[in-house]
């Protein structure tokens, strides 16, 4: 894969409200069909974004996008690629953008935007892949592996505007599917310490309801000492949540040594960032 750091601006043509956004994305990028003229790649990504104009109840009361100037951005595209030399590439490129506080604090709706990129990539040497050639019987050696681990997030409320802990620990089963890829099937605790808060304030609320759990299933890729997961999850005990049974999560982690790894995640439920973590755990 290709790794990488790139850099944005984006005006959302909505000055007064939303204003505009400064982010830098660190990438991983797999190619595919690289030997070849035509070829393609998949490149997710993850940095941090300033924004300009955030919600103020005074001055900004209409922006319930984002509530920080800095917050996270979130890249996912698929490009086409078509080789005019052995340092000229023209690409074409469907993007998913995704910027927000990832929860810290609120209002946290978010900014989901796809868009359309075309542009030219010059490279410095000549980039020449040859075409691997496949030796012995082209199998690889499966491995399943658990993983345990423990979190914590950050999540803000908007009656004290003050941001709140949660703690978690999980685990997951991964299926090995092919060399870089797994299938992950987890199962997760949380304690959400907001539900205090809102027990205080609002009647009839439970404190107990800041203990969550859930099921998840996901897929992993594994690229060198990185990974990248994406899952989806489904409440076995969530009674705040009665709306919203399943979220998703997207996350990154570097594997430092020996199993050990260190990761980051933002879960959402639909379109709206729920909080922002912070994982270290164990691969066995």
């Amino acid at each position: 894969p290709r790794l990488g750091v790139s850099a944005y601006f984006w005006d959302y043509r909505n000055k007064d409200i939303l204003g505009h956004s400064f982010s830098v994305v660190a990438f991983a990028e797999p190619f595919f069909n690289m030997y070849r003229r035509f070829k393609f790649s998949f490149r997710p990504g993850f940095g941090l974004a300033y924004m300009t104009n955030p919600y103020d109840s005074l001055s900004n009361p209409d922006n319930l996008a984002y509530s920080t100037h800095i917050g996270y951005s979130l890249l996912l595209n698929m490009t086409a690629y078509y080789s005019i030399s052995d340092r000229l590439l023209i690409n074409l490129a469907v993007n998913y953008n995704h910027v927000s506080n990832g929860g810290v604090k609120i209002p946290n709706k978010g900014l989901n935007y796809p868009t359309l990129s075309l542009g030219l990539d010059y490279s410095l040497l000549p980039m020449q892949f040859n075409r691997f050639q496949a030796t012995g019987s082209g199998r690889f050696n499966r491995k399943n592996r658990i993983i345990l681990a423990t979190l914590i997030g950050f999540k803000g409320l908007l009656i004290d505007d003050k941001t709140y802990s949660i703690f978690g620990l999980y685990s997951k089963y991964l299926f090995h599917l092919g060399r870089n890829s797994y299938l992950a099937e987890g199962i997760e605790f949380n304690i959400d310490q907001t539900k205090i808060k809102l027990s205080e304030v609002y009647e009839g609320t439970d404190p107990n309801d800041r203990y969550i759990l859930s099921l998840s299933s996901g897929y992993e890729h594994t690229l060198g000492k990185f990974s990248l997961t994406f899952d989806l999850g489904l409440y076995l005990r969530n009674p705040d949540r009665a709306k919203d049974v399943l979220y998703q999560r997207y996350g990154a982690k570097i594997h430092i040594f020996k199993g050990f790894f260190a990761g980051i995640n933002l879960k959402a439920h639909r379109h709206y960032a729920d909080f922002f973590d912070i994982r270290i755990g164990v691969r066995l």
